[in-house]
């Protein structure tokens, strides 16, 4: 069983990944550090910028960007009794986006205005 690094042996072979050779291994790496190559990999897989570690979004953009959101707290300031099918209507005004009124109530309720 490989031995447990410390922080500063890990940031050692984050330097090296970093700032190694393109064409360097994990496995030249692993020799260089005494350390195993699932140890590297591991290591770079998380300074991997490149991945998200939210899940991957599936099906269309969402319809209600940062604009419809904030226009909506706007309008609600003003007009804290409107219905959620005025709303849907002043968004469709606004911004030409046709929401359904189930949208309208989760965009409410994700807003944390009941």
């Amino acid at each position: 069983m490989a031995l447990r690094l410390t922080a500063e042996q890990k940031g050692w072979i984050a330097h090296a990944i970093a700032n190694g050779p393109r064409d360097q291994t994990n496995l030249d790496i692993a020799t260089t550090f005494d350390t195993t190559e699932k140890t590297v990999r591991n290591i770079r897989n998380s300074m991997d910028t490149r991945r998200s570690s939210e899940p991957k979004k599936i099906g269309p953009p969402p319809k209600i960007t940062v604009e419809i959101e904030e226009a909506v707290e706007y309008i609600l300031a003003y007009h804290p009794y409107l219905y959620q099918d005025e709303i849907s209507d002043f968004i469709d005004e606004c911004f030409h986006v046709r929401l359904h009124q189930t949208t309208i109530s989760k965009l409410l309720k994700r807003l944390e205005i009941t």
